[in-house]
């Protein structure tokens, strides 16, 4: 398995699948009031059998929201 930590998604998806690799995908939440900004980038990626690999994925950063409560 290829390490594709610290590549935006689109470019990790397409490694992976090229060797015939099924995905999972855990997309990380930011905490409250803070809304992602940028590209999906794999933060973590974990072999779950040989045929399917799990991505932790996230946005590159994150600005403050507008909390309308």
């Amino acid at each position: 398995m290829k390490n594709v930590i610290a590549l935006n998604y689109n470019s990790a998806k397409d490694l992976l699948t090229r060797d015939n690799y099924k995905l999972q995908i855990r997309h990380t939440r930011p905490p409250r009031k803070l809304v992602g900004l940028g590209e999906l980038r794999v933060i973590g990626q974990r072999l779950i059998n040989k045929e399917v690999v799990e991505l932790i994925i996230s946005h590159e950063d994150y600005y403050l929201g507008v909390d309308n409560k």
